[in-house]
């Protein structure tokens, strides 16, 4: 299945664009923006290897919104070492807002490489509480899968937006491949940094990966967020990513190190040096609307280099990443640029046009790309089956793509599942748009 990248060529110099020139293409309407993400595909000068395999690919939702579920989010997934996919979700009760309702934390499963998807469990649980994912990993030398969430009391809806601090942090562990789980642990005394400061896994975020190589080989490594002071969804200069991490498969944990500010939800993989990069959703002013990262030399536990990746154009919006093999990483997130900002309001951009990615540099460039869903799409996160299957697990919104409403990109959770030979087909699109099914 490994992915031979001697036949692609490098980009012409006339092709790299400047953070400025991608920046200008930012602002316009989302109709624009989206025939601008598209067309350099074909100006892009690949010629790819194919794997020796016939092209697939197909969409579905996994989790779709009834009753009183106002709306699925906040994927993660992962694949154990004996093959089980798991998506892990948030279950927004009664409203699709991020805090102030009842939330729960519930998990589909797969045993055939995503083609068919068992029942929905329940993981976590609350009466009048708020729990929500924020890690999701899968120990390959144990194949035991842990989970962690955040659990939060529920206040008045004046006060709907609650105090870091208020986190409390639960992981929970299971040795059968997601079958059976144990009974919720309390860590958030584990990942409370000895400098002080904000508990680590306070949001949502938590893809995961397992070091492959030194140092810290085996390491078991989450992305979290924190703050290191007051923040608020304008003001991100003391939002914060970071890692928690395992040496011992999972009996404890430990806060890793902290990126600079100005940066939302991250996404981890490791690169091949045995380094780990942050992919970071940008809230800095001076470059907001394409992706920042940071990488830990030393497994997380600092992070010491920072830069901007201006291919990466993006919504202000959560991201997935993975490795594919030793040379190949994907990623995946909404591609559309910013909408103008406007003086003391948020950043916004559509959430729509979920992109898969291919980098062969260790994500210095990303000369693959292919749409897989021209509609609302926010959150995503992306994992490898042990067939090579690639399943893009994201927010799928259900409303028309000119229409505009609130959380218009989250409503159910599609599955994307193809292999890498349908994903160099650069030629074609998706052959099929996330068509709902029943549970």
């Amino acid at each position: 299945m490994n992915l031979s990248t001697s036949g692609i060529l490098e980009r012409p110099a006339t092709m790299r664009k400047s953070f400025s020139e991608t920046l200008s293409l930012q602002v316009g309407t989302g109709l624009l923006l989206m025939w601008v993400a598209s067309a350099p595909l074909a100006a892009k000068n690949i010629v790819p290897a194919f794997p020796a395999e016939a092209p697939y690919y197909g969409n579905r939702d996994i989790f779709v919104r009834s009753g009183r579920t106002a709306a699925y989010g906040t994927p993660l997934v992962a694949v154990t070492s004996s093959g089980t996919a798991l998506v892990v979700v948030n279950d927004r009760l009664d409203s699709p807002v991020d805090n102030g309702f009842e939330q729960k934390v519930v998990l589909r499963r797969s045993l055939d490489n995503g083609k068919s998807w068992l029942g929905e469990q329940i993981l976590g649980e609350k009466k009048d509480y708020t729990c929500f994912p924020s890690g999701l990993v899968c120990d390959k030398v144990t194949n035991k899968v842990f989970v962690f969430f955040g659990v939060i009391a529920l206040r008045p809806r004046e006060k709907s937006v609650p105090e870091k601090s208020a986190t409390t942090i639960y992981v929970i562990e299971s040795c059968d491949e997601g079958v059976t789980w144990s009974e919720w642990r309390n860590v958030t005394g584990e990942l409370q940094p000895e400098r002080g400061g904000r508990h680590y896994g306070t949001q949502s975020g938590g893809n995961a990966v397992q070091k492959q190589h030194s140092p810290h080989q085996g390491r078991l490594v989450v992305s979290s967020r924190s703050s290191l002071g007051p923040t608020d969804i304008i003001n991100f200069g003391n939002a914060v990513n970071c890692v928690f991490y395992s040496d011992d498969h999972g009996a404890t944990w430990h806060p890793g190190g902290h990126t600079r500010g100005w940066v939302g939800e991250s996404a981890l993989v490791e690169l091949s040096d045995g380094s780990l990069y942050l992919s970071n959703r940008n809230h800095d002013p001076e470059s907001m609307g394409v992706r920042s990262h940071d990488i830990s030399y030393d497994g997380g536990q600092t992070f010491t280099e920072y830069g901007l990746d201006p291919e990466l154009i993006e919504p202000i919006c959560h991201a997935g990443i993975t490795r594919y093999d030793r040379n190949t990483v994907l990623f995946s997130n909404p591609k559309m640029g910013l909408k103008k900002v406007q003086k003391g309001k948020a950043p916004t951009g559509f959430r729509q046009n979920m992109t898969v990615r291919a980098s062969f540099d260790d994500c210095k460039t990303w000369p693959v790309e292919k749409l897989i869903d021209p509609s609302w799409a926010g959150y995503s996160a992306i994992a490898v089956c042990n067939d090579g299957t690639i399943l893009c697990v994201y927010e799928r919104g259900t409303g028309h793509t000119t229409e505009i409403i609130p959380s218009a990109s989250r409503q159910n959770v599609a599955v994307a599942r193809f292999n890498m030979a349908w994903l160099m087909q650069l030629e074609r699109p998706a052959e099929m748009i996330a068509i709902p099914v029943t549970r």
